[in-house]
C-alpha cells in the first residue's frame, strides 16, 4: 500500500492540511526531527518549506548503531 502512495500527493496534502489546523489552533511553529539516513523525508520537509536548524548527534540507536537526527522547524 506504501508505494501506491509515492508521488500523488498524499503527504503534501496531510502536510498543508496539518498547518491549516495548526495555525487554526495558532501555533507559529512546527518542530520535529528527521533521521538523517532519511535522505527523502528531509528532502520532502524542505520542499515544504522546513529549515534545517541543527544535528543531535547520535540521537537513536538502531541494531546497535547510532544515528543522527536532523533537527527542523517551519515557521507558520
Amino acid at each position: 500500500m506504501r508505494l501506491q502512495s509515492l508521488r500523488r500527493g498524499v503527504g503534501w496534502a496531510l502536510a498543508e492540511k496539518t498547518f491549516e489546523l495548526a495555525k487554526e489552533k495558532r501555533f507559529e511553529k512546527i518542530f520535529t526531527y528527521v533521521r538523517a539516513d532519511n535522505i527523502g523525508s528531509l528532502a520532502f520537509h524542505l520542499r515544504l518549506g522546513f529549515t534545517i536548524i541543527g544535528t543531535a548527534k547520535k540521537q537513536a540507536k538502531i541494531r546497535n548503531s547510532y544515528v543522527d537526527e536532523i533537527m527542523i522547524e517551519k515557521f507558520l
